[in-house]
């Protein structure tokens, strides 16, 4: 097993057993596509000011709570009217607590974050901003075995949208349509040939369901894998396998919810 009990290498304030660290930063980013369009590109400097926490609480010799999250915003310098409205949540934000039982380790996550870069979302074209709330809570559980190394996890996954803007500057209407849930269960099976080869097989299957559209988009996966430690610093992973995905058509007529070229239904926001 891991050992628990190493601390942090950086906090600023230790109250009794908890660790906490607090960090403030400002990032800087040029866009020179910020609507995401293919003909009259838009570009404008972004600037992100955050603060983020981060706690660590070894309840118990070998079980860990911990919790780590970034808040700030975002400042379109040439385009403000984009700027963020709300408070942006950084999408690493979770609060996780491991658990071992025996060979086994139990590890309970809530990842949680509210976003509006459409960038990740390949859905989208002709959009500056896509606010949403996005969580994903689960739990993983791995029995080491020392050679074999059994993994199964489940996840539940929401996702609210709040508001999109257009490359035009309008706010376009009836975002919740994009509102959906999704469960996600994991597997894999991983043996160590030697002390720096493994290999082995995974498999994955998730069920999204738009809670104003009907139909369910499916997608299952398996294959083996094959991971090398070249150095203490470098590891190179190889994978293959057969993967099918199912997508309910005529989920959006044209025009229902975003103007034509903004959204492809069916394909938005795929789960982890």
């Amino acid at each position: 097993h891991e050992d628990t009990n190493t601390l942090p290498t950086t906090y600023n304030m230790k109250l009794g057993p908890v660790l906490f660290d607090v960090t403030g930063s400002i990032d800087s980013e040029f866009n020179d596509n910020i609507g995401l369009t293919h003909t009259g590109t838009q570009s404008d400097f972004l600037i992100t000011p955050e603060v983020g926490l981060g706690i660590r609480w070894p309840v118990t010799e070998s079980n860990t709570l911990s919790f780590n999250t970034s808040i700030g915003y975002t400042r379109y310098l040439e385009h403000p009217e984009y700027s963020s409205a709300d408070v942006l949540v950084s999408p690493d934000s979770e609060l996780e607590f491991n658990l071992f039982v025996g060979d086994f380790k139990f590890t309970f996550h809530d990842d949680f974050s509210y976003q509006q870069d459409p960038v990740n979302e390949g859905a989208f074209s002709n959009v500056v901003t896509f606010d949403r709330f996005e969580n994903d809570a689960g739990v993983t559980a791995v029995w080491d075995l020392n050679q074999i190394v059994l993994t199964l996890a489940y996840d539940h996954i929401n996702l609210f949208a709040t508001g999109i803007q257009d490359a035009n500057g309008n706010s376009l209407p009836d975002t919740n349509l994009l509102d959906f849930s999704a469960d996600q269960v994991s597997a894999s099976a991983e043996f160590h040939v030697t002390s720096t080869l493994s290999g082995g097989l995974e498999a994955a299957a998730s069920m999204r369901e738009y809670d104003y559209l009907s139909g369910d988009y499916t997608q299952l996966s398996v294959g083996p894998f094959a991971r090398v430690q070249i150095t203490q610093y470098l590891r190179a992973q190889a994978s293959a396998g057969y993967q099918t995905i199912h997508s309910p058509g005529n989920m959006l007529q044209a025009g229902q919810i975003l103007p034509a070229n903004v959204y492809t239904p069916g394909s938005l926001a795929g789960t982890q």
